[in-house]
């Protein structure tokens, strides 16, 4: 038995997508137990897309599947598992994607890298905006799409939440939600409401008295921690 690295329910429900290394094993939620089927991402001496596929989002509309690579690679395939085309870009293994509502845009995210990249599904030749956000270690850092893909909005590993307009690219809105990592936000899908979570792992310093134990516990200053934050009639301008 191998663990998935990444799971995703498709729309209706009725399968689940598993990432694994250098393939995706697609079940049917009817039928439970290992039968799957296993659409292979990566076949040598062919343009494809290697590694562990580490994250993955499903475009309706289109009818296209986005998987994320540790690779720093992201591919997007057909309904019958055909490569469409790789798209590339990160810095660092991709950790993240969400695609718009109406599925003309695709949002990527990855580790050790300081951007948020926004492809145009009608034209993937190029990054349509580099949207900057704090990520500077391996964590999974989350971003939300607003349900009128009219705002993204970010975790920072600083602890800041950044929000964006999607549409020019331009900074709407920036605050500090917790003191340490912001790991996680989800924006409630009806209510005016945004859940943001903390933590990360932390390590203490060595302590300078021999005599003591090698490592000052007592210097560890760690958030784990869930908020509720209000938001106003138009998405995330802060409640009076």
């Amino acid at each position: 038995m191998v663990a998935a690295h990444s799971l995703r329910f498709s729309s209706d429900g009725r399968q689940l997508f598993c990432g694994f290394n250098k393939c995706v094993r697609v079940f049917e939620v009817d039928r439970p137990g290992r039968d799957c089927q296993t659409r292979p991402t990566f076949r040598k001496r062919s343009v494809s897309l290697p590694g562990i596929v580490s994250s993955i989002a499903i475009n309706d509309p289109m009818q296209l599947y986005a998987y994320g690579s540790y690779s720093k690679t992201i591919g997007l395939y057909s309904s019958d598992g055909e490569l469409v085309s790789l798209l590339d870009g990160h810095q660092g293994g991709v950790t993240h994607l969400q695609f718009s509502l109406d599925g003309n845009q695709l949002v990527s995210g990855a580790r050790m890298d300081g951007e948020v990249l926004v492809w145009d599904m009608r034209s993937t030749n190029s990054v349509l905006h580099r949207l900057q956000r704090k990520v500077d270690t391996n964590q999974r850092i989350y971003f939300d799409l607003s349900r009128d893909d009219q705002f993204l909005v970010s975790g920072n590993t600083d602890g800041m939440v950044t929000v964006w307009n999607l549409a020019t690219g331009q900074l709407h809105l920036q605050f500090r939600a917790h003191d340490d990592c912001a790991n996680g936000v989800s924006l409630h899908p009806f209510m005016p409401l945004l859940a943001t979570t903390s933590g990360q792992r932390q390590f203490p310093p060595c302590s300078e008295d021999a005599e003591e134990h090698m490592f000052d516990i007592s210097q560890i200053h760690a958030e784990n921690a869930l908020k509720i934050w209000p938001c106003a009639q138009h998405y995330l301008e802060p409640a009076q």
